[in-house]
């Protein structure tokens, strides 16, 4: 019996080496930031708590900020060592006000918020609404008794 072997030469026409960022299955998982837009309540204590967070892990003004930052987090009793990033759970209601689905985002860091349109020129009650923008690692959707929905 004879055996054929093959042999393959690849030719380049390039006079640089590859760098191209070759698209596998498989190979990694790219998310596009989580924006949610909230109403502000009427103490913003909802706006300050994400404005001080990202204070917290920046610390724009002195370093301090952040040491009062995880001290802050601490008599809130966050479990962790890690006060950069937190859990966040969103729940999707239905139109009983039931929750119908939840989405887990896990490890996750507020990265931009909107200003808050002031306006004097409205005779209505104006509610105050942002938006903020967060990255994060992965997230999970699951049912409403907590189970990972699947396919």
């Amino acid at each position: 019996m004879k055996r054929i072997y093959l042999a393959y030469q690849w030719k380049v026409h390039s006079k640089r080496p590859f760098y191209n960022d070759f698209q596998l299955s498989g190979d990694k998982l790219n998310y596009e930031d989580f924006t949610i837009s909230f109403l502000v309540d009427e103490d913003m204590r909802n706006y300050s708590i994400i404005h001080n967070w990202m204070t917290g892990i920046t610390y724009p003004q002195k370093a301090s900020q952040w040491r009062e930052f995880a001290d802050t987090m601490k008599a809130k009793e966050h479990k962790g060592d890690d006060y950069d990033r937190l859990d966040l759970t969103l729940r999707i209601l239905n139109s009983s006000f039931n929750t119908q689905t939840v989405v887990k985002i896990y490890d996750a860091f507020p990265v931009a918020i909107t200003s808050l349109p002031f306006s004097v020129d409205t005779n209505d009650i104006q509610y105050l609404t942002a938006d903020v923008t967060f990255k994060y690692t992965y997230f999970k959707l699951l049912d409403k008794n907590d189970k990972e929905l699947t396919l």
